[in-house]
């Protein structure tokens, strides 16, 4: 591959990257972003105590954001390609460690081409962004990776894959390389040779379609389309399986995974909310069980008692019909015509190939799942998955599958509660009677029009969870991401003014041209309504935190850690 190219560098760039880590890298020397080119992160969650390998580092913002994150008992290695960008980032390496009060990372100098300098089974967890894209043979690259990592680790990657197998001269156009397009793998071939390694059940966290901008590029690459995705491939060669088989397997998320406060995501059509038992099919089962998550899950069942393949299998896809997700098999298969796909994708094959999931206009995965929009094959918009109630688990529940004629299935509607404080604000507690209040009257009404309605109460303690939801008032109320609020109208807060030297404002509710500091019942109860009956959608702008609340928050945390020293 020529190395003639010069990717373009989103220096201090934290887009994408999950709030708790975006906190982390905005305490870096500004120079740790200089070298980075792909925006989002690639680090997984539960990283604690970990020994953790990067691949391709640049100037180390990934990697000294994983040295906060696996702390004093863990360790990073990162490996960077090019000297230079080494050379920065070993001129920080002191520099964080003082930042974090101990020094737990190491530096290398290795090749695009080979992963080299890493024991067999040593590593937790393996991450590269996009570098492997670079790399001539990626089959010996991918073994050596594999190799390093213990059983039960994790690779997790962010990569370009293409849609096609591109011609060989691809790899070595400088204008493509320098997108991370000339040297993209086919997804489907991809596919197959982690099937070869020993994975035979890829878990896709994310994708999304890659834009060529440059004209010269697109005229390249002609028809040829791209995504850029992570995935989440685990070492358990001993327990995963070509298709989903059921066991009888049950899980409940117990929390404690830091940015997975309220669910665990698996992939993007499997979370598992906290405190709720949920079926698990064997693969999602054995990705948890046997690896670093399960301690943060009660598991139920082994593989004692087999009750046949998720969603009917071959058998009852052929000759019954009988697959979870309709006549023509799980979502289309081998039998279902051509465009026929359940998820609206022009494949035939399930859901459209690996990359329909988010590409296809919905964003719908094949059985509900995060994204799931109005399109997806089985569930509605509320995330409902196909094969089961409650939170989405996947496909599918071997108690509840949609050819059940016993099975009701509601529309959930989805209330927020976020709020500052409930053991001196006035408003935030009596919000919340309002807000259950509202509830009590209209479960019955709700329950007879085909809704089911859940309550979330979230307090906002630090600011990772006032980033992650968007919390820009105190206290908020929101149904199905909508604020009944149509503006933010504020005025100060004498009872929040009581736990910070900050001046608080707290939310004021606009009802019949009056203000309220606690919303009238009436008020909530009207506005659950006009949200769901007229279809009100979040609307999504860039979101800043309001100074007084960044700083109530980190004068919380300095109070709580000085009373912990105590």
């Amino acid at each position: 591959m020529s190395n003639d190219f010069k990717p373009v560098a989103v220096e201090g760039c934290t887009c994408g990257m999950p709030p708790y880590q975006a906190f982390i890298a905005e305490q870096l020397p500004e120079q740790a972003s200089a070298g980075v080119y792909a925006r989002g992160s690639v680090l997984p969650p539960a990283l604690d105590g970990c020994t953790m390998v990067e691949f391709g580092c640049g100037t180390g913002r990934d990697a000294f954001v994983a040295s906060k994150l696996v702390g004093p008992k863990g360790t990073v290695k990162a490996i960077c390609v090019d000297p230079e960008l080494l050379a920065v980032a070993e001129g920080l390496k002191d520099q964080v460690a003082d930042l974090w009060g101990f020094s737990n990372v190491e530096l290398a100098l290795g090749s695009v081409d080979a992963f080299e300098g890493v024991a067999d089974e040593s590593a937790d967890v393996i991450v590269a962004n996009r570098v492997v894209n670079l790399a001539a043979d990626k089959e010996a690259l991918f073994a050596q990776m594999w190799n390093a990592l213990k059983p039960g680790g994790e690779l997790h990657l962010n990569c370009v894959f293409a849609d096609r197998r591109l011609p060989a001269g691809f790899a070595d156009e400088p204008l493509l390389n320098a997108e991370f397009l000339g040297g993209a793998m086919y997804i489907e071939d991809f596919r197959r040779m982690m099937d070869r390694m020993g994975c035979p059940d890829l878990r896709w966290m994310a994708m999304r379609r890659t834009e060529i901008e440059n004209p010269e590029a697109a005229k390249l690459v002609g028809d040829a389309g791209f995504v850029t995705a992570t995935v989440r491939i685990m070492k358990l060669p001993e327990y995963l399986e070509d298709i989903c088989e059921v066991y009888g397997n049950y899980v409940t998320y117990k929390g404690g995974m830091v940015g997975m406060e309220e669910g665990f995501v698996l992939d993007d059509s499997h979370t598992y909310a906290r405190g709720v038992r949920s079926s698990a099919c064997g693969n999602p089962f054995a990705h948890i069980a046997h690896s670093r998550y399960g301690a943060y899950f009660t598991l139920e069942g082994d593989r004692d008692q087999h009750e046949g393949a998720c969603c009917g299998g071959t058998i009852s896809k052929h000759l019954d019909g009988g697959s979870c997700c309709g006549d023509s098999g799980c979502c289309g298969g081998d039998a279902a015509p051509a465009g026929d796909s359940c998820c609206g994708g022009s494949s035939s094959s399930c859901c459209g190939g690996d990359q329909v999931q988010e590409l296809n206009g919905s964003g719908s995965s094949c059985c509900g799942g995060e994204s799931a929009g109005a399109s997806s094959c089985c569930g509605d918009s509320s995330g409902s998955s196909c094969c089961g109630d409650g939170p989405v688990n996947g496909c599918c529940d071997p108690e509840a599958t949609v050819d059940d004629p016993n099975l009701e299935r509601k529309e959930t509607v989805i209330i927020d509660y976020l709020y500052l404080d409930q053991s001196v604000c006035d408003r935030c507690q009596g919000t919340d009677t309002r807000v259950f209040a509202a509830v009590d009257i209209l479960r019955p009404i709700m329950d007879m029009a085909g809704y089911n309605l859940v309550v979330n109460r979230v307090e906002i303690e630090n600011e990772y969870l006032a980033q992650r939801f968007e919390f820009a008032s105190s206290p908020t109320v929101r149904v199905n991401g909508v604020d009944i609020c149509p503006e933010i109208i504020e005025n100060e807060c004498d009872c929040c003014r009581t736990l910070s030297s900050y001046d608080v404002f707290c939310r004021q509710f606009d009802f019949n041209g009056k203000l309220y500091e606690v919303p009238p019942t009436a008020y909530v109860v009207k506005r659950i309504l006009e949200i769901v009956f007229k279809g009100e959608k979040p609307s999504y702008e860039p979101f800043e935190m309001p100074e007084n609340i960044r700083g109530f928050l980190r004068e919380k945390y300095d109070q709580s850690t000085a009373r912990a020293a105590e």
